[in-house]
Protein backbone atom coordinates (compact mmCIF):
# COMPACT_ATOMS: atom_id res chain seq x y z
CA UNK A 1 0.00 0.00 0.00
CA UNK A 2 2.81 2.34 0.92
CA UNK A 3 4.61 1.58 -2.34
CA UNK A 4 1.43 2.21 -4.37
CA UNK A 5 0.92 5.56 -2.63
CA UNK A 6 4.55 6.52 -3.23
CA UNK A 7 4.27 5.52 -6.90
CA UNK A 8 1.07 7.54 -7.30
CA UNK A 9 2.68 10.65 -5.78
CA UNK A 10 5.71 10.19 -8.04
CA UNK A 11 3.49 9.97 -11.15
CA UNK A 12 1.50 13.04 -10.09
CA UNK A 13 4.66 15.06 -9.44
CA UNK A 14 6.12 13.97 -12.77
CA UNK A 15 2.93 15.09 -14.52
CA UNK A 16 3.02 18.51 -12.80
CA UNK A 17 6.68 19.04 -13.66
CA UNK A 18 6.17 17.96 -17.28
CA UNK A 19 3.21 20.31 -17.72
CA UNK A 20 5.15 23.18 -16.15
CA UNK A 21 8.21 22.61 -18.37
CA UNK A 22 6.05 22.46 -21.50
CA UNK A 23 4.18 25.64 -20.54
CA UNK A 24 7.39 27.53 -19.76
CA UNK A 25 9.00 26.31 -22.99
CA UNK A 26 6.01 27.37 -25.08
CA UNK A 27 5.99 30.81 -23.45
CA UNK A 28 9.74 31.12 -24.00
CA UNK A 29 9.53 30.30 -27.72
CA UNK A 30 6.48 32.49 -28.34
CA UNK A 31 8.04 35.46 -26.52
CA UNK A 32 11.19 35.10 -28.62
CA UNK A 33 9.12 35.06 -31.81
CA UNK A 34 7.00 38.07 -30.82
CA UNK A 35 10.08 40.05 -29.83
CA UNK A 36 11.67 39.46 -33.23
CA UNK A 37 8.43 40.55 -34.93
CA UNK A 38 7.79 43.63 -32.76
CA UNK A 39 11.33 45.08 -32.68
CA UNK A 40 11.20 46.76 -36.12
CA UNK A 41 7.58 47.83 -35.55
CA UNK A 42 8.49 49.49 -32.25
CA UNK A 43 11.26 51.47 -33.92
CA UNK A 44 8.89 52.53 -36.70
CA UNK A 45 6.18 53.87 -34.34
CA UNK A 46 8.64 55.36 -31.86
CA UNK A 47 8.05 52.93 -28.99
CA UNK A 48 11.67 53.23 -27.91
CA UNK A 49 13.62 54.33 -24.87
CA UNK A 50 15.98 57.12 -25.91
CA UNK A 51 19.21 57.91 -24.06
CA UNK A 52 19.51 61.14 -22.14
CA UNK A 53 19.74 62.37 -18.56
CA UNK A 54 20.24 59.36 -16.33
CA UNK A 55 19.70 57.01 -19.28
CA UNK A 56 23.13 56.06 -20.55
CA UNK A 57 22.35 53.32 -23.07
CA UNK A 58 23.95 53.62 -26.49
CA UNK A 59 20.90 54.44 -28.62
CA UNK A 60 17.11 54.23 -28.97
CA UNK A 61 16.04 50.79 -27.72
CA UNK A 62 12.63 49.19 -28.35
CA UNK A 63 10.57 49.11 -25.15
CA UNK A 64 8.53 46.04 -26.05
CA UNK A 65 9.41 43.55 -23.32
CA UNK A 66 6.04 43.86 -21.61
CA UNK A 67 4.09 43.60 -24.86
CA UNK A 68 5.87 40.40 -25.87
CA UNK A 69 5.53 38.85 -22.41
CA UNK A 70 1.80 39.54 -22.09
CA UNK A 71 0.88 38.54 -25.65
CA UNK A 72 2.86 35.31 -25.26
CA UNK A 73 1.33 34.30 -21.92
CA UNK A 74 -2.33 35.10 -22.65
CA UNK A 75 -3.06 32.41 -25.30
CA UNK A 76 -1.10 29.72 -23.46
CA UNK A 77 -2.74 30.66 -20.16
CA UNK A 78 -6.19 30.50 -21.74
CA UNK A 79 -5.37 27.03 -23.04
CA UNK A 80 -3.98 25.72 -19.75
CA UNK A 81 -6.19 27.29 -17.10
CA UNK A 82 -9.93 27.76 -16.63
CA UNK A 83 -11.17 31.35 -16.71
CA UNK A 84 -11.81 31.90 -13.01
CA UNK A 85 -12.57 35.25 -11.38
CA UNK A 86 -8.92 35.83 -10.28
CA UNK A 87 -7.66 35.06 -13.80
CA UNK A 88 -10.25 37.40 -15.28
CA UNK A 89 -9.31 40.14 -12.83
CA UNK A 90 -5.59 39.71 -13.47
CA UNK A 91 -6.12 39.72 -17.23
CA UNK A 92 -8.14 42.95 -17.21
CA UNK A 93 -5.75 44.64 -14.80
CA UNK A 94 -2.73 43.53 -16.85
CA UNK A 95 -4.19 44.88 -20.10
CA UNK A 96 -4.96 48.22 -18.40
CA UNK A 97 -1.44 48.48 -16.97
CA UNK A 98 0.15 47.53 -20.30
CA UNK A 99 -1.89 49.96 -22.41
CA UNK A 100 -1.29 52.85 -20.00
CA UNK A 101 2.39 51.92 -19.84
CA UNK A 102 2.68 52.00 -23.63
CA UNK A 103 1.18 55.50 -23.66
CA UNK A 104 3.66 56.45 -20.95
CA UNK A 105 6.57 55.05 -22.96
CA UNK A 106 5.37 56.99 -26.02
CA UNK A 107 4.32 60.29 -24.46
CA UNK A 108 5.86 60.35 -20.95
CA UNK A 109 2.68 60.67 -18.89
CA UNK A 110 2.69 62.59 -15.61
CA UNK A 111 3.19 60.51 -12.48
CA UNK A 112 -0.34 61.02 -11.12
CA UNK A 113 -1.91 59.51 -14.26
CA UNK A 114 0.25 56.44 -13.78
CA UNK A 115 -0.69 56.15 -10.10
CA UNK A 116 -4.38 56.50 -11.02
CA UNK A 117 -4.09 53.61 -13.49
CA UNK A 118 -2.22 51.49 -10.94
CA UNK A 119 -4.92 52.09 -8.33
CA UNK A 120 -7.59 51.25 -10.91
CA UNK A 121 -5.79 47.99 -11.77
CA UNK A 122 -5.60 47.14 -8.06
CA UNK A 123 -9.34 47.74 -7.66
CA UNK A 124 -10.05 45.49 -10.65
CA UNK A 125 -8.06 42.73 -8.94
CA UNK A 126 -10.06 43.25 -5.75
CA UNK A 127 -13.60 43.65 -7.06
CA UNK A 128 -13.45 41.65 -10.32
CA UNK A 129 -10.86 39.06 -9.36
CA UNK A 130 -11.85 38.74 -5.71
CA UNK A 131 -8.18 38.91 -4.68
CA UNK A 132 -7.26 40.87 -1.58
CA UNK A 133 -5.06 40.70 1.51
CA UNK A 134 -7.23 39.58 4.43
CA UNK A 135 -4.54 38.65 6.98
CA UNK A 136 -1.07 40.03 7.63
CA UNK A 137 0.02 37.44 10.19
CA UNK A 138 1.51 37.97 13.62
CA UNK A 139 2.63 41.60 13.46
CA UNK A 140 2.26 44.55 15.82
CA UNK A 141 1.55 42.14 18.67
CA UNK A 142 -1.47 40.51 16.99
CA UNK A 143 -1.43 36.74 16.47
CA UNK A 144 -3.94 36.49 13.63
CA UNK A 145 -4.86 40.02 12.73
CA UNK A 146 -7.71 40.37 10.22
CA UNK A 147 -7.67 43.60 8.23
CA UNK A 148 -11.44 43.75 7.88
CA UNK A 149 -12.60 47.01 6.27
CA UNK A 150 -8.95 48.01 5.76
CA UNK A 151 -8.35 45.02 3.48
CA UNK A 152 -9.05 46.85 0.15
CA UNK A 153 -6.91 49.84 1.16
CA UNK A 154 -4.00 47.64 2.25
CA UNK A 155 -4.26 45.60 -0.96
CA UNK A 156 -4.19 48.72 -3.14
CA UNK A 157 -1.19 50.19 -1.30
CA UNK A 158 0.70 46.89 -1.44
CA UNK A 159 -0.06 46.37 -5.15
CA UNK A 160 0.89 49.91 -6.16
CA UNK A 161 4.04 49.59 -4.06
CA UNK A 162 5.12 46.36 -5.77
CA UNK A 163 4.35 47.74 -9.23
CA UNK A 164 6.58 50.75 -8.61
CA UNK A 165 9.27 48.72 -6.85
CA UNK A 166 9.86 46.65 -9.99
CA UNK A 167 9.62 49.73 -12.20
CA UNK A 168 12.20 51.62 -10.13
CA UNK A 169 14.49 48.58 -10.20
CA UNK A 170 14.46 48.65 -13.99
CA UNK A 171 17.50 50.88 -14.23
CA UNK A 172 20.19 48.41 -15.24
CA UNK A 173 20.14 45.71 -17.89
CA UNK A 174 18.81 42.46 -16.46
CA UNK A 175 18.10 43.76 -12.93
CA UNK A 176 14.30 43.90 -13.03
CA UNK A 177 14.23 40.65 -14.99
CA UNK A 178 16.40 38.83 -12.46
CA UNK A 179 14.36 40.15 -9.53
CA UNK A 180 11.17 38.99 -11.22
CA UNK A 181 12.57 35.55 -12.04
CA UNK A 182 13.71 35.10 -8.42
CA UNK A 183 10.32 36.18 -7.08
CA UNK A 184 8.44 33.91 -9.50
CA UNK A 185 10.67 30.97 -8.59
CA UNK A 186 10.14 31.43 -4.85
CA UNK A 187 6.38 31.93 -5.14
CA UNK A 188 6.13 28.91 -7.46
CA UNK A 189 7.94 26.76 -4.89
CA UNK A 190 5.57 27.99 -2.20
CA UNK A 191 2.58 27.23 -4.44
CA UNK A 192 3.79 23.67 -5.12
CA UNK A 193 4.49 23.14 -1.41
CA UNK A 194 0.96 24.27 -0.51
CA UNK A 195 -0.63 22.15 -3.24
CA UNK A 196 -1.75 25.09 -5.39
CA UNK A 197 -0.91 23.62 -8.79
CA UNK A 198 -2.96 26.16 -10.73
CA UNK A 199 -0.99 29.08 -9.30
CA UNK A 200 2.29 27.29 -9.96
CA UNK A 201 1.28 26.71 -13.60
CA UNK A 202 0.60 30.39 -14.12
CA UNK A 203 3.80 31.51 -12.45
CA UNK A 204 5.96 29.07 -14.40
CA UNK A 205 4.31 30.28 -17.60
CA UNK A 206 5.33 33.87 -16.85
CA UNK A 207 8.78 32.62 -15.80
CA UNK A 208 9.34 31.21 -19.30
CA UNK A 209 8.27 34.47 -20.95
CA UNK A 210 10.50 36.61 -18.71
CA UNK A 211 13.44 34.25 -19.34
CA UNK A 212 12.97 34.83 -23.07
CA UNK A 213 12.98 38.59 -22.51
CA UNK A 214 16.29 38.22 -20.69
CA UNK A 215 17.85 36.69 -23.82
CA UNK A 216 17.47 40.09 -25.49
CA UNK A 217 17.96 42.31 -22.43
CA UNK A 218 20.93 40.77 -20.65
CA UNK A 219 24.45 41.72 -21.71
CA UNK A 220 26.52 38.72 -22.74
CA UNK A 221 29.66 38.15 -24.83
CA UNK A 222 27.45 37.67 -27.90
CA UNK A 223 25.02 40.44 -26.92
CA UNK A 224 27.14 43.50 -25.96
CA UNK A 225 24.13 45.72 -25.22
CA UNK A 226 20.45 45.26 -24.49
CA UNK A 227 18.39 44.85 -27.65
CA UNK A 228 15.07 45.57 -25.94
CA UNK A 229 13.83 47.05 -22.66
CA UNK A 230 10.79 46.28 -20.55
CA UNK A 231 9.66 49.88 -20.71
CA UNK A 232 7.36 51.28 -18.04
CA UNK A 233 4.64 49.07 -19.50
CA UNK A 234 6.63 45.87 -18.97
CA UNK A 235 8.11 46.73 -15.59
CA UNK A 236 4.72 47.70 -14.17
CA UNK A 237 3.15 44.57 -15.67
CA UNK A 238 5.68 42.34 -13.89
CA UNK A 239 5.11 44.20 -10.63
CA UNK A 240 1.38 43.55 -10.98
CA UNK A 241 1.96 39.85 -11.63
CA UNK A 242 4.13 39.52 -8.53
CA UNK A 243 1.52 41.37 -6.47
Amino acid sequence: MHQELHFGMHVALHSVVTRAVLAASAAFVLTIALTVIFKPLAIKVGLVDRPGGRKEHAGPTPAIGGVAILLATIPIGLFLMPITAPIRGLGLAAVLILVAGIFDDLYDLRWYYRIFVQVAASLIMIYVGGVRVEHIGAVFGFQDHTLGVLSPLFTVVATVGLINAINWADGADGLAGFLTLAALLMISAAAVYSGNGRLADGLVLVFGAVAAFMVFNLRTPWNPRAQIFLGNSGAELLGLVIA
